[in-house]
């Protein structure tokens, strides 16, 4: 719980600091667990910085992964058109083909290209593809 305090109470959010403590004080007095000298303020600002950082990098990984992602879809894109033009109805590749770009989909990625594969996969078996519309809907 100390380190939730020490990254939400600032010495440039002091109003937001108190209102916290307000709020831990109404939730059965947690605070008197956590005096004020528990609440290092001039390391607060190293610890936010470092917590930035943090962020930082990962929204980095993000980015890389996307990109990465992204140079994959004309890939996927040409198994979505073979297994359309083949007429495909082995459910196993339909269904690994819709997996992969849910995956893709988590990252914001080839919504249109597995929104295409869903609508051929609902004449196939409509209750499987249902399951899977269910699963995209909670995505978003």
């Amino acid at each position: 719980m100390q380190w939730w305090l020490d990254f939400a109470c600032t010495p440039v959010c002091n109003d937001r600091c108190h209102f916290i403590r307000r709020r831990l004080n109404l939730s059965g007095g947690l605070l008197d667990k956590f005096p004020d000298s528990m609440i290092d303020f001039e390391q607060t600002t190293v610890k936010m910085d470092a917590s930035q950082q943090f962020l930082d990098t990962i929204a980095g990984d993000i980015r890389q992964l996307q990109t990465s992602m992204k140079a994959h879809l004309p890939m996927l894109e040409q198994a979505v058109n073979l297994i359309i033009t083949r007429q495909s109805s082995d459910p196993k590749e339909i269904e690994h083909l819709l997996d992969s770009l849910l995956d893709f989909q988590q990252m914001g990625i080839g919504e249109a290209l597995f929104i295409r594969m869903l609508e051929y996969y609902k004449h196939l078996d409509p209750e499987a593809a249902a399951d899977y519309w269910e699963y995209f809907d909670k995505m978003e």
